[in-house]
Formats: C-alpha cells, structure tokens, sequence
C-alpha cells in the first residue's frame, strides 16, 4: 500500500507561527537586554527538554525543533478545514461588522499593537522569571545580568 503524504493546507498557522516566533526570537539576540532575557529563557527551555527527555525523545532544543515542525504541520492539516470555514463564515460577516470596525479603527491608535506586545512580552517576562525561580533554576553565569 503506498504511502499518502497530505497537502499542504492552505492556512499554515501553527506552522508559520512557529517559524516567524523563531525568526523575532533570532532577531532578538541582537539586543543587549533582550538578549540577556532571551538566553534566561532558553537555559530554563534546555532545562525542562533535557528533563522530560523520556518523554519528548529529544534531549536538546535542536532535537525538539526537529519533533515539533513535523507535528505542527501535522496539527495545520488538521485544522484547516475549520479556519478555511471560518474564513468564509468571516467573509460573509465582514460586511455586517463594517461599522463596528470603522469606529474601532477611529477609537484605536495606531500604536496600540506595539504597545500591547511590550505589555505581553514583560508579562511573558515575568512569568518565565517566576517559573525559573519555582524550578530553581538559574541562568547561564554568561547571560547573568548584574
């Protein structure tokens, strides 16, 4: 029996999203602070890799990514039927929200995205701070901040 390999969906939203976050993750680096919360990160993620390793197979960060881009095309396939749907579900409401939307666009500044990132991203922040210390786990004595 010959081996079916699915199609790419035409919505690849896990899938993308994973690679754009690694895309402004790399891009990141090249900022002193961000950086240095960056490696935090990433010592506290080889961390719990390292420790659920019987469970994921993948012992280092690099392995995991070679797991999970398989699995996230797998998951896109999987739910694009519904996003194509909802898609056009959207399409046939876009015309009823139009007003909505158009007092949205006035009520809204511009600059409300990026400022709703800095918020999310000193939230993310904070919590991966809380979560290393709950684990005990310090950062890297390179990315220490002082």
């Amino acid at each position: 029996m010959p081996m079916t390999i699915p199609s790419i969906p035409m919505y690849t939203v896990l899938s993308s999203g994973y690679s754009t976050a690694k895309t402004v993750w790399a891009a990141g680096k090249d900022y002193r602070l961000v950086g240095a919360a960056e490696s935090a990160a990433e010592s506290v993620a080889e961390k719990l890799v390292a420790a659920t390793s019987s469970y994921t197979k993948a012992s280092t960060l690099r392995e995991a990514d070679v797991l999970l881009r398989p699995a996230l095309l797998s998951a896109d396939v999987a739910v694009s039927p519904y996003i194509e749907r909802s898609v056009k579900y959207s399409g046939k409401t876009a015309k009823d929200l139009e007003p909505v939307l158009a007092v949205a666009r006035k009520v809204l500044p511009v600059k409300t995205a990026a400022s709703l990132y800095a918020f999310w991203f000193g939230l993310f922040t904070a919590t991966m701070e809380r979560v290393g210390k709950a684990m005990m786990i310090e950062a890297a004595p390179e990315t220490k901040l002082e």
